[in-house]
């Protein structure tokens, strides 16, 4: 071996991290630019539109509602419009610059709980986040935004493992000003209040004001006080089915008006009741929370429980439970049994929507039923027997940080 060779050689190894880290990003870069020229129904149905009538007004528009999402959405659509650059590219662009900031803070979730010694297992949710089918097509061919409140989402449980939870309640304040969807982690914050006992449940008014200040904007240009709350009441109303292209257990009910008016009300006690049985059992067990291979192993847990069986859900839903998913993995790998169906399940729904593929819901209804089935298997298992990746710390439940 020549010495430029053998030098060569020593330099890779010895920067194998970054080089890796560099190469993913400029290769997920490459695989977005390569789809700017999707246009997805929602796009020209709903994202252009609500783009040219704010433009007439630019950041005046915001005294009304344009569109169905919250007022810090129509904000930023109201700085994109003084923007000289196509709307298509500046919707997917902004969701894009999200999708690399979610990869990072997953990463640094995996390198907080995993130690000095998983470098390399930050690296590969870094990887895996940003190749993720849901996430590239969520933001470079779908054009939609939900990698925006899952970003925040994930700085709060970040924050949490540092001790900082007033912090954490901040951030998931500015996710709930983002998407409604962000709600979909307080049950995991409800199991971690009561079992960790760490802070007080009165950080949740830190959310609710920082959830208000993002909406102050259409405040000040006159638009109700109590509008930011009323638009996610509205939501709601908007949305009344049982499941929209989602692999629902409700879709076994039907999707008809009568069965919503049936099942919505009877669901919302028997998710209390999972919810309550996972926290019963968490606090049975006995186990830790707080920097422990189990803290997003049961948040996935009960956001899957929820996207599960609660009504109105809809195939983009599921993707704060994606990324909570590829953290648990990370943490112990016997979850890909239940991980990989339901990242195919997402991939189906999504192509059914932006491909127009056809599939069978009920069919495929019972194979993410099953998986969730098979995670509650894995995790209490997990519990049970107190097993972790192999390369996390060994010698307990917790974990070196």
């Amino acid at each position: 071996m020549l010495i430029f060779e053998e030098k060569t050689i020593d330099y890779l190894k010895k920067h194998s991290l970054p080089i890796f880290i560099g190469v993913v990003t400029l290769l997920a870069m490459w695989v977005r630019f390569k789809a700017r020229g999707f246009i997805s129904a929602d796009m020209t149905g709903y994202l252009l539109p609500w783009y040219e009538e704010i433009k007439q007004g630019g950041l005046s528009s915001l005294g009304t509602q344009v569109g169905t999402y919250n007022i810090p959405y129509q904000t930023l659509i109201a700085l994109m419009t003084y923007v000289n650059v196509k709307p298509v590219y500046l919707y997917k662009g902004f969701s894009i610059l999200f999708d690399f900031l979610l990869a990072a803070a997953t990463a640094l979730c995996v390198r907080k709980m995993g130690g000095q010694r998983s470098g390399m297992q930050a690296a590969i949710a870094y990887a895996l986040v940003l190749f993720l089918p849901t996430v590239v097509l969520n933001s470079s061919f779908w054009g939609q935004c939900d990698g925006i409140y899952t970003f925040f989402v994930l700085v709060c449980l970040y924050m949490l493992l540092c001790e900082r939870e007033k912090a954490a309640y901040v951030f998931l304040g500015i996710a709930l000003a983002f998407k409604l969807q962000a709600i979909l982690i307080l049950p995991f914050l409800l199991i971690y209040y009561v079992v960790e006992k760490r802070h007080s449940i009165l950080n949740l008014l830190i959310s609710v004001a920082v959830f208000y200040a993002f909406c102050l904007p259409g405040v000040i240009a006159r638009r109700s006080i109590w509008e930011p709350f009323q638009l996610y009441m509205d939501q709601g109303e908007a949305w009344a089915e049982l499941y929209k292209n989602f692999p629902s257990f409700l879709v076994f009910f039907g999707n008809s008006w009568e069965a919503y008016q049936a099942i919505s009300g009877v669901m919302s006690a028997v998710i209390a009741a999972a919810l309550g049985m996972e926290l019963l059992y968490v606090l049975h067990s006995k186990i830790a929370l707080y920097r422990t291979r189990y803290f997003f192993p049961v948040a996935a847990w009960t956001v899957w429980t929820c996207v599960l069986l609660l009504p109105m859900m809809h195939e983009r839903y599921a993707y704060l439970l994606d990324i909570l998913l590829i953290v648990s993995v990370l943490s112990y790998r016997r979850y890909l049994w239940a991980a990989v169906p339901a990242f195919l399940s997402g991939v189906v729904t999504y192509s059914c929507y932006l491909f127009r593929v056809d599939y069978d819901l009920s069919a495929l209804s019972v194979v993410y039923t099953a998986a969730w089935v098979i995670f509650h298997y894995l995790i209490i298992q997990q519990i049970r027997t107190g097993h972790s990746s192999e390369d996390y710390e060994k010698g307990g439940d917790k974990l070196s940080v």
